[in-house]
C-alpha cells in the first residue's frame, strides 16, 4: 500500500484529478473484467494520446506480473490497435509476451498474444513474422488440446497468404480453418468462416463448391435461434448476387425447397423480406401474395404479424385500394394496442408480485428480531464460561499452528533439497551428453581427413599404378578384368570422397550453412524429392559454433525423409526473432505413429534429441500416417 501511495503523488505532477483517481482504481482492481473496464476509461479520458496513457502502463509493467495486470497492458494494446495505432500496438504487445515468458504464465495466456501480434504484423506488413506467431500459437494450441482453437491461427494464415496474392495458398488454409469449426457449438466463429468461405467461392472456386456452400449455409442459419433462424438467409443470401432479379430468384427457390423438405421453422421473416423485393421492383401483386400467406400460415407471432398488416397498407395505398389500405390500418392498430395492453398489464402483475414480496419480507424479518432476542438473552448467560474455553482452545490453536507451520517449513526444505540434487543431475547429463558430442564431431573430423588424405591418396596412386601397367602391356587393357577393375577403382574413389565429404562438407567451412544447404537440396532432387528451401533469417547471426549441429540435423532428417518417407516433396523453412532460431521441415510422404516412434526411440530419434538438447533447443514432431510429417524446432541463438 505505502508502494502504491508513492507511486500516486509522483505521477500528481502529470495528472488532474480525475486521472488520479483512475490510478488509484487501477492499483486497487484485481479483478480481470473490473481492471479492463478502467483500462478503458482512462483510454477515453486521455483522448487516445499515448503521452497519456504511458504513466499508467508504466504502473502496470512495475508491479507483480499476475493474468490480470498483464491482461490490462494487453487491453491498451487491443486499444491501440483498433485506433490504427498499430505499431505502439505491436510494440506493447511485444513487451507483455516477454513479460508473460519471463514470470511463467500458463501458455494458454501466451497462445492468445500470439494470436494477436500475428495479426498486428499482418497489418504492418511483416509477414514472415506473422507467419512465424501463427505457428507458434498452433504449437501452444496443440499442446494445451486446444484443438477447436486451431481455426484462428489457420485464417490468420489466410489473411497473410491473401495479402500476398498466394490464392491457392490461402484458400487452402481457410478450408483449414473450417474444418476445426465444422462442429463447434460457437457459432458466432462458425459462421464468420462459413461466411469468408461463401466470400471466397464467389470469386475463385468453381459453381459448385459455391452452391454446396451456399446450401450449407442457409442450413447452418435455420439452425439458430427460432427468431433468427432467417434472419441472414435473405440479407446473407442478396450479398453474394449483382442484382435484386437474381436475388429474388434465389429466396424462391429456398422458399420452394423448405416447403418440400417439410422443415417446421418458421419462415414469416424470408417471406416480408421477398414481398418488400417485390414491391420494389413493381410486382404488387406477387407482394401481396406472400404478405397473405404470412397471415395464412403465422403461428401465433405477434410482430410478424404487425409488419405484414403495415406493409399491406402501404401497397394498398400506394396502388390506390384505399379501402383495404384502411382495414390492414385497422388490423395494425389492434395489434399494436393489444401489445401496449400486454405491457402494461405485465407491468402492474410485476409490480403486485413485488409488493405481496416485500410483505412477506417484512413479516419474517419481524420474526427473526424476536427470535435474535431470545437467542441474544442465552448467549449473555453462556457468555462466561465461553470465554475461559475460548482462551484454552485459542493457546491449543496457536500451538497446532507452530507445530504445522515447522511441519511445513521441513517439508518445503526437503523440497529445494531435491530440486538441487536433480538439477546437478540434469547438469551432468548436459555435460556428458556434450563432451560425447563434441567428441563425435572430432572423430568424425578425423576419420574424414584419413579417408580423404590416407585411404582416397592411396587409392588414387593404385588408378596411377594401374594405369601405368595398362601402358605397358598393352595386352592387359584388352582383358575384360581390366574394365571392370577400373571401374571398381572409380567407384571406391568417389565412394571415399562422398563418406568424407558427408562427415565433413567442404562447403560448411567454405561457404556456409546456406551453401551446404544448396548441396542438400541437389542431394534430394537427385533421389527424385522436390526440395523448396526457404530463408526469413539472416543465417550470419548463427553462432559458428551451432552452424555445425544445426547442419547434422538437417543432415539427419534428409537422410530419414530419403531412407523412409518415400516423400515427393521436402519444404525447410528458417524464421527467427530476437532470441531464437525456428527451423519447420513438411514432407508428404508416408508419415508415421508418433505413440510408436516415442515407444521404440530408435537411433535417428536419439540422435535428433540429443543434437537439439546440446544446443539448449526444443523440438516438436508432428506425423499423421499417409499425409507426413511435420518438425518443428526452436534453437536459441544468442
Amino acid at each position: 500500500m505505502v508502494k502504491w501511495l508513492l507511486m500516486v503523488m509522483m505521477l500528481s505532477s502529470v495528472l488532474n484529478y480525475g486521472q488520479d483517481s483512475l490510478m488509484v482504481a487501477l492499483m486497487q482492481c484485481e479483478d480481470e473484467k473490473s481492471i479492463s473496464d478502467i483500462t478503458r476509461q482512462i483510454f477515453r479520458a486521455c483522448n487516445k494520446k499515448l503521452e497519456c496513457c504511458q504513466p499508467y502502463i508504466d504502473y502496470l509493467k512495475s508491479q507483480p506480473n499476475t493474468e490480470v495486470k498483464l491482461g490490462a497492458l494487453n487491453t491498451f494494446s487491443s486499444l491501440y490497435y483498433v485506433n490504427d495505432l498499430l505499431k505502439p500496438a505491436k510494440d506493447l504487445l511485444v513487451e507483455s509476451i516477454k513479460i508473460a515468458r519471463n514470470s511463467g504464465q500458463p501458455e494458454r495466456l501466451l497462445g492468445k498474444y500470439y494470436n494477436s501480434i500475428t495479426l498486428y504484423y499482418k497489418d504492418l506488413n511483416v509477414l514472415d513474422s506473422a507467419l512465424l506467431y501463427a505457428q507458434l500459437t498452433s504449437d501452444i494450441y496443440m499442446k494445451t488440446r486446444a484443438e477447436e482453437a486451431q481455426w484462428s491461427p489457420n485464417y490468420n494464415r489466410y489473411l497473410v497468404y491473401l495479402q500476398l496474392k498466394d490464392y491457392g495458398k490461402a484458400d487452402e488454409y481457410l478450408k483449414i480453418a473450417y474444418n476445426y469449426l465444422k462442429k463447434s457449438t460457437n457459432r458466432m466463429d462458425r459462421g464468420f468462416v462459413l461466411h469468408t468461405m461463401l466470400l471466397a467461392a464467389k470469386d475463385r472456386w468453381s459453381k459448385a463448391e459455391f452452391d454446396r456452400l451456399l446450401d450449407e449455409f442457409i442450413a447452418f442459419k435455420m439452425a439458430g435461434s427460432p427468431e433468427k433462424k432467417l434472419d441472414a438467409a435473405h440479407s446473407g443470401l442478396l450479398e453474394f448476387f449483382d442484382d435484386k432479379e437474381l436475388g429474388i430468384k434465389v429466396l424462391e427457390q429456398k422458399l420452394a425447397a423448405l416447403k418440400k423438405d417439410s422443415i417446421s421453422v418458421p419462415n414469416d421473416q424470408t417471406r416480408l423480406e421477398l414481398a418488400d423485393k417485390y414491391e420494389k421492383a413493381g410486382l404488387h401483386s406477387k407482394a401481396l401474395a406472400q404478405l397473405d400467406t404470412v397471415l395464412i400460415q403465422n403461428k401465433g407471432y405477434t410482430h410478424s404479424l404487425k409488419n405484414t398488416h403495415l406493409d399491406q397498407y402501404e401497397i394498398y395505398k400506394s396502388t390506390g385500394q384505399f379501402q383495404k389500405a384502411l382495414a390492414s390500418l385497422e388490423a395494425y392498430m389492434a395489434l399494436q394496442d393489444s401489445s401496449y395492453s400486454q405491457v402494461l398489464n405485465g407491468k402492474i402483475a410485476e409490480y403486485e408480485a413485488k409488493y405481496q414480496t416485500q410483505l412477506k419480507e417484512n413479516e419474517l424479518m419481524r420474526k427473526n428480531i424476536e427470535l435474535k432476542d431470545l437467542k441474544l438473552e442465552k448467549t449473555r448467560l453462556l457468555g462466561g464460561g465461553s470465554i475461559v474455553l475460548l482462551m484454552a482452545f485459542s493457546g491449543l490453536m496457536i500451538y497446532y499452528r507452530r507445530l504445522r507451520y515447522q511441519k511445513k517449513i521441513n517439508l518445503q526444505q526437503e523440497e529445494i533439497n531435491r530440486q538441487k540434487i536433480m538439477d546437478l543431475e540434469q547438469k551432468n547429463k548436459l555435460l556428458a551428453l556434450s563432451s560425447m558430442i563434441e567428441g563425435q564431431e572430432s572423430e568424425r573430423l578425423r576419420i574424414a581427413q584419413d579417408l580423404h588424405d590416407g585411404l582416397g591418396g592411396l587409392l588414387t596412386s593404385v588408378k596411377a599404378h594401374f594405369n601405368t601397367i595398362a601402358k605397358e602391356l598393352d595386352a592387359v587393357s584388352k582383358i575384360n578384368v581390366y574394365q571392370k577393375t577400373n571401374e571398381l577403382i572409380d567407384e571406391a574413389c568417389g565412394e571415399v570422397r562422398r563418406i568424407a565429404h558427408d562427415m565433413m562438407p567442404q562447403s560448411l567451412t567454405e561457404i556456409g550453412l546456406e551453401g551446404s544447404l544448396t548441396e542438400l537440396k541437389t542431394t534430394l532432387e537427385e533421389e527424385g524429392i522436390d526440395t523448396r528451401i526457404d530463408i526469413h533469417f539472416p543465417l550470419v547471426k548463427i553462432p559458428e559454433e551451432k552452424i555445425s549441429m544445426i547442419y547434422r540435423i538437417l543432415q539427419e532428417i534428409v537422410q530419414n525423409t530419403i531412407k523412409h518417407a518415400s516423400a515427393k516433396h521436402l519444404l525447410i523453412q528458417f524464421f527467427g526473432d530476437e532470441n531464437n532460431l525456428h527451423i519447420l521441415t513438411e514432407d508428404d510422404g508416408r508419415g508415421f505413429d508418433i505413440n510408436e516412434l516415442i515407444n521404440k526411440k530408435g537411433l535417428g530419434l536419439k540422435s535428433l534429441e540429443s543434437r537439439i538438447q546440446y544446443l539448449h533447443g526444443d523440438m516438436d514432431i508432428d506425423s499423421k500416417i499417409g499425409i507426413g510429417t511435420t518438425i518443428n524446432m526452436t534453437i536459441p541463438i544468442p
